[in-house]
């Protein structure tokens, strides 16, 4: 599995399925933001999800927890902790 990060992220399995993900907030590119697309990746595996769909959420869900974190704190004072802390709404907002 690789989990390519840009502007939009690119989700590609070995002779398989590509998922693109959304265009990212400016906020994503803070320091360690990309230890939390893993940490995600890794929780969802943990929850028994299969590689390629684990790791299409863990960039969607960041991507929404990005944006909503931008929203509050704006996208230039953004941190990866400002993402940490928007995940749970942008889980929800996806779940509904």
């Amino acid at each position: 599995m690789i989990v390519l990060e840009g502007d939009g992220c690119v989700v590609a399995a070995p002779g398989g399925p590509v998922a693109l993900g959304p265009a990212a907030s400016g906020a994503l590119a803070a320091n360690g933001t990309d230890s939390v697309l893993s940490g995600l990746v890794g929780t969802f595996l943990a929850r028994g999800m299969d590689s390629f769909a684990a790791a299409a959420a863990a960039v969607l869900a960041r991507s929404d927890a990005g944006d909503l974190a931008a929203t509050r704190v704006g996208a230039g004072h953004t941190v990866a902790w400002d993402v940490i802390q928007a995940l749970p709404e942008a889980l929800a907002t996806r779940r509904d």
